[in-house]
């Protein structure tokens, strides 16, 4: 309901001789009154009320007028879902992406645990994820989660909590249960900037090892706004397809106030550069001009005037122009003994170079279709692992990620 402030001179509806010596009477036809020649009124509900104005002189002469006040239903406040534009792969076997959490249509993210090293009686089963959200501020917010987990035999619980831009995780906020169920937290109002929302076992106690899962249908952060101010809803990635030389770009137009879009391209997602402003509406682009196997990362936002929406990430890379076809690389880490080890395995099979964050580890190539790196460190890590033809250097795998 839009609050209507309206003020009243009660000179331009009676005027006599000797003001000073006059009372006036106000009702205002909602249950309220005032006395005085100039009050202010505000209605809280809309329709027509008939506001009477009674003017008494020290004889107790009085006199009356009325007028009829239309008070109109404002438009309801904007109500913005902002989703996640990344995540951060922290510990677990990971199915699926955050783009999966943008709509509760039944394709969902799930995470599994993986299990710790050490000597068997002392492991665990342990997962933590993130997903980053870049929110504009707004009179209410809150976070939503659609999800659940599967039944622990050893108790343990999957816990959210979040954190705002430059603070600490708060203590969890959000304990999810056995069924897909919708979960609302009330954030700080006027929140703004990154937010990560976190998931993480309540149980890491020695020989509690089985491995539960977490399923993700949908989460975001709801901003309102009830004095009509400009939100900007964040575009979503639809399609996007590669050639050797391009990138053919689709993307959801999810708001109705944009005046367009703005694109940038990155190789490394910490240097951008600009691909274009697009008219209101737009909903595709081909970039081209672009290198043979090489992985870009895309991100767009919506703009209105000065105002604009969180960005949304994606990647992709483009096609070989050597010979030879894709490499698909996994890899999975372990512990021996408290020793870092790392099983790849790549398809198909032939003479590769290994490489981890980004240096060659063996000099001479691998030949078939596995290799066990030995990294030989204690605690903690993550390593980033890619494999290249050595027939074809510039023909390699997608990188795979080690976290332990």
């Amino acid at each position: 309901m839009e609050w209507q402030a309206l003020a009243y001179t009660g000179q331009n509806l009676i005027r006599t001789e000797g003001d000073a010596d006059l009372t006036w009477d106000w009702d205002f036809g909602d249950g309220d009154t005032a006395t005085g020649v100039s009050p202010t009124h505000a209605f809280v509900i809309s329709g027509t009320h008939t506001v009477t104005l009674t003017v008494t002189d020290v004889d107790g002469l009085h006199g009356n007028d009325n007028l009829a006040v239309e008070v109109l239903e404002g438009p309801p406040p904007p109500i913005v879902d902002q989703l996640a534009s990344g995540e951060l792969f922290v510990a677990g076997m990971v199915s699926g992406s955050y783009l999966d959490t943008h709509n509760s249509d039944g394709v969902a993210q799930s995470i599994t645990e993986r299990e710790s090293g050490g000597r068997k009686p002392k492991r665990h089963s342990y997962l933590e994820h993130v997903w980053l959200f870049d929110v504009q501020p707004g009179d209410a917010m809150s976070l939503v989660v659609s999800g659940s987990q599967s039944t622990s035999s050893d108790g343990d619980r999957m816990q959210i909590s979040y954190r705002l831009p430059g603070g600490n995780y708060q203590t969890p906020v959000i304990t999810l249960g056995t069924v897909m169920a919708e979960y609302i937290y009330p954030l700080p109002a006027t929140t703004s900037g990154e937010v990560r929302v976190r998931i993480t076992d309540s149980d890491r106690g020695a020989g509690h090892r089985t491995l539960d899962t977490v399923t993700i249908d949908q989460i975001y952060i709801r901003t309102e706004n009830s004095d009509g101010g400009i939100i900007v809803a964040m575009p979503t990635w639809g399609v996007v397809s590669a050639t050797i030389d391009s990138v053919n770009l689709e993307w959801n137009d999810n708001s109705n106030n944009e005046n367009g879009f703005r694109v940038e391209r990155s190789t490394d997602q910490t240097n951008w550069s600009p691909v274009g402003d697009f008219p209101t509406d737009t909903v595709n682009y081909v970039d081209f001009g672009l290198t043979a196997n090489t992985t870009y990362s895309y991100r767009i936002q919506a703009y209105a005037g000065a105002t604009s929406s969180a960005r949304a990430t994606t990647s992709i890379k483009t096609q070989n122009d050597g010979p030879g076809s894709d490499i698909t690389l996994t890899a999975n880490g372990y512990k021996i003994k408290g020793r870092q080890k790392a099983d790849l395995s790549w398809l198909p099979a032939q003479n590769v170079t290994i490489h981890r964050d980004g240096g060659q580890i063996k000099p001479e190539p691998v030949s078939g279709d596995s290799y066990t790196d030995n990294i030989d460190k204690k605690g903690g890590g993550t390593y980033r692992y890619k494999v290249c033809m050595h027939a074809s250097p510039n023909t390699c795998s997608s990188e795979a990620v080690v976290v332990f």
